[in-house]
């Protein structure tokens, strides 16, 4: 039976092997496609009016992460992604915020970089959880990065973070650091503070939380994964006219594509029905009674994360230092802190193996030194390209929110005394 097939199999092969050129044309085109979109977003991002803002907060407040967890809820809502001639000829991307951990020469500071436009709403909503904080305007701190490193002078490590599993999977959030004998939250900043504190002169550590508000498209995979989990069945969400008429032809497509195979290999034509035509059955039911603890344990967690207010998420790490005094374990520190978020049965961060400044084969040098300048150039321009990565309102407030009075690190800059308002009977 297959060697009467055979002189059809190569036929068909040899009709795919022929169109080379098409398969070719789309792979320059999204090549085309990514340059493209990098060139005109760097322009539209130099053309808008930045700010850098650093935030010090009173040795006294101890609001820690469930104040910061307002703070991100309050931005939710900002920008919008604009027309696809604006997001593919000017550039449009929907407005977005970094929130920045850094330590340098030993001290740590809290920056926030946003849009000029977005500064008042972001001084308003700290203002509101921290009414004694000190917010200022300050010069950006990556003008001390060489944008030609690494060079003989500096060097630098660095990756972004991406999430492990899938984005509807929540990380660790502080409600797990919580010490139920003592009553109160271990601060998860505390480790954080504790490498930055110990950088010398000569050394900067940044961690950029990059967040952009997005829609709640992230909550149909939870729920679909919770379905997944549990065994229910769920009803296929109503399609508007355009979006069914869209799905029927590419259904129609596949299915035609998929019969004339069949046919050329002498197989039996089976035309499928259109899934959304078929009567659902058993929807509703669910096996939840049957899961496991740590399943249970899972669609929990789920549920919760998809109940808050979601953000395209990215984490950018960079270890900037003098050649002569390197030293690549404070990089290795940082990652091991993230790790304390990590949940074997939800999610945790991992580099991005197409990002981390290090290769193990092939022109070695030449690729590390492209990878390391490709990060800087991001690092410094606050880069926030597509991302798959959702994190909730909760998970955010936990990797970046200002320390409560728990955190004793050394130089760790703090208000020294509150603002009050004069006294009433002050003359004027």
């Amino acid at each position: 039976m297959f060697n009467d097939q055979s002189p059809l199999l190569i036929q068909a092969i040899n009709i795919i092997l022929s169109f080379w050129w098409v398969y070719l044309f789309f792979a320059l085109l999204i090549v085309f496609r990514n340059e493209w979109l990098d060139y005109v977003q760097d322009k539209f991002a130099e053309a808008q009016e930045w700010v850098v803002i650093e935030v010090q907060i009173p040795k006294e407040e101890g609001l820690g992460p469930k104040a910061a967890e307002q703070i991100f809820a309050g931005i939710n809502g900002t920008g919008s992604k604009g027309t696809l001639a604006e997001r593919y000829i000017k550039g449009k991307t929907p407005d977005y915020f970094s929130f920045e951990i850094v330590g340098i020469n030993g001290e740590t500071h809290f920056f926030v970089r946003t849009l000029e436009k977005h500064r008042n709403l972001l001084e308003s909503l700290i203002y509101a959880q921290y009414p004694t904080a000190m917010i200022s305007v300050v010069e950006d701190y990556t003008s001390i990065i060489s944008k030609d490193a690494p060079n003989k002078n500096y060097n630098l490590f660095g990756t972004e973070l991406i999430l492990a599993n899938e984005p509807h999977y929540p990380i660790r959030t502080y409600q797990f650091f919580e010490d139920n004998l003592a009553k109160r939250i271990i601060d998860p900043l505390s480790s954080f503070s504790e490498i930055l504190a110990k950088l010398q002169e000569g050394e900067m550590v940044g961690v950029q939380i990059l967040v952009r508000a997005t829609d709640n498209k992230w909550k149909e995979e939870s729920d679909k994964a919770v379905a997944k989990l549990t065994g229910k069945k769920v009803a296929p969400k109503p399609k508007t006219g355009m979006e069914d008429l869209s799905a029927r032809v590419k259904w129609d497509i596949k299915d035609w594509v998929n019969n004339l195979w069949r046919g050329i290999t002498f197989r039996e034509v089976n035309p499928q029905i259109y899934p959304e035509d078929k009567t659902p059955e058993g929807v509703g039911t669910s096996l939840v009674q049957h899961l496991s603890p740590g399943e249970k344990d899972a669609v929990k967690a789920i549920e919760e994360k998809s109940a808050k207010v979601g953000f395209e998420s990215k984490i950018r790490i960079l270890y900037y230092a003098k050649s002569d005094i390197m030293n690549i374990g404070r990089f290795g520190a940082i990652m091991g802190a993230f790790k304390q978020f990590s949940a074997q049965n939800l999610n945790s961060f991992k580099p991005d193996s197409k990002k981390i400044t290090k290769i193990d084969y092939l022109f070695k040098n030449f690729r590390v030194t492209y990878r390391k300048r490709k990060l800087v150039d991001a690092f410094i321009k606050r880069k926030l390209r597509e991302t798959k990565d959702i994190l909730n309102i909760e998970e955010l407030a936990t990797l970046y929110h200002f320390p409560d009075i728990m955190v004793q690190a050394p130089m760790m800059p703090r208000v020294e005394a509150k603002k009050a308002q004069p006294p009433m009977e002050l003359p004027v």
